[in-house]
């Protein structure tokens, strides 16, 4: 990789799929996906699998060969015929970089073919201006890569933002907690760092790292980033579902109370108004001073420490009353919405992430109930809910994986 060029020939977020420019560029990714797949296997199974003769599947894999893809592993002892030597597949041989914004830090990892982190390091923003994020931005990818070895690095990068993302356009319209509106987060970070960047919001990108953690990507599954903001993910058949125009999982201005409490979005109830970490911050003070008493009261009162999402869900699990009954309120909000989901995509996984959805047992046990209670039983009879359990780093890994869907075209159309 070099930091400076970007390739041409981009496909966009959208397609998740690698779409290589040639038949033999196909025909590479084809075998990639056998090896990736399969991980140890020799030509003729190959040649079988993917319909290619003998002779394109030799000169092909060697290829992998001579890249580091693949290493000879020894000779299969066939019941006719000649031995045949098995390929093994080496998901160290190509690195996918990813980047998370997280408050005023990015967080950035780089993964190996197979999804798992090989290295990671956060670089701080010092103000919320675009500019400035992109900057540092390129001082952590510079020294990560400096780490790692420039050498198997795609050139590419994936960037996890929150707040509404144009996934195809690679432009964030809006995102409230930083201040930006229409930013063209793709093309700045294209033009400091020289990398093709592919860019989506950190509750679709969550989707697409627990979809890979899962290693099957046939399953349906449903991220829930909970935490300044509500953002789902849906993945199906392996694929992101963006909606018309990127929109699709902003589950954080469906409506749950129809008389609740009036969103910054204009209407009046939304789930990001009951279960964010903002609105849960408002509750346990609204119900501390109701009731003034428990744990949390005293922190409440600057004894113990200063009111968070964290100290609320600690206080819960250690008996506080008020903490208990603001989880079980958020429980139930929060069950209403995913119960509605369970009934429309019918998931396998709905998976919760960020502050709020890391929190455990505590606010997972009474959700669980509370979608029961409301989800239709069939529907039931499949899903399982959980908290994420690659926490904080769903956003930069699942951000990484956007760059791993396109390895095959980065790795064999380039030139």
């Amino acid at each position: 990789m070099r930091v400076g060029h970007r390739e041409k020939g981009r496909s966009s977020v959208a397609d998740d799929s690698p779409t290589p420019q040639t038949p033999r560029a196909f025909h590479l990714a084809c075998i990639l996906e056998v090896l990736r797949r399969d991980r140890r296997t020799t030509r003729p199974k190959i040649a079988e699998l993917t319909g290619l003769s003998r002779t394109a599947v030799g000169a092909l894999t060697d290829v992998f060969l001579r890249r580091g893809l693949a290493n000879s592993a020894g000779q299969e002892e066939p019941s006719i015929g000649r031995p045949a030597t098995i390929l093994e597949f080496n998901p160290d041989a190509a690195l996918a970089l990813g980047a998370d914004l997280v408050k005023n830090t990015w967080q950035i990892v780089a993964i190996d073919l197979d999804g798992q982190e090989v290295d990671s390091i956060e670089a701080g923003i010092a103000d919320y201006a675009p500019d400035a994020a992109v900057q540092s931005l390129k001082r952590g990818v510079l020294d990560l890569v400096s780490r790692v070895g420039s050498g198997r690095v795609l050139p590419a990068i994936g960037v996890s933002t929150p707040g509404l993302v144009d996934v195809r356009s690679g432009i964030v319209r809006s995102a409230r907690d930083y201040g930006w509106t229409d930013v063209p987060i793709r093309s700045m970070v294209e033009h400091h760092l020289g990398l093709e960047t592919l860019v989506a919001n950190r509750g679709k990108v969550g989707a697409l790292a627990e979809m890979w953690h899962t290693r099957d990507n046939g399953k349906d599954l449903i991220f829930i980033f909970i935490g300044s903001e509500i953002a789902a993910g849906i993945a199906h058949n392996g694929k992101l579902y963006l909606g018309s125009n990127s929109n699709a999982g902003d589950l954080g201005h469906t409506t749950v109370l129809p008389d609740g409490p009036i969103c910054h979005c204009g209407n009046r109830g939304c789930l990001e108004e009951l279960v964010s970490a903002p609105a849960i911050e408002k509750l346990i003070t609204a119900r501390l001073r109701e009731s003034g008493s428990g744990l949390v009261g005293h922190a409440a009162e600057g004894l113990v420490e200063p009111l968070t999402v964290e100290s609320v869900f600690r206080a819960a699990e250690e008996g506080d009353p008020v903490a208990r009954q603001v989880v079980d309120e958020v429980a139930g909000y929060l069950g209403i919405a995913i119960a509605n989901l369970v009934n429309l995509f019918n998931p396998e996984l709905v998976i919760l992430g960020g502050p709020v959805g890391l929190s455990g047992p505590v606010l997972v046990e009474p959700l669980r109930r509370e979608v029961n209670r409301r989800a239709t039983p069939y529907a039931l009879g499949v899903v399982t809910i959980a908290s994420s359990e690659l926490g904080a780093q769903a956003g930069s890994v699942g951000a990484a994986v956007l760059v791993l869907q396109q390895a095959a075209r980065l790795l064999f159309t380039r030139g």
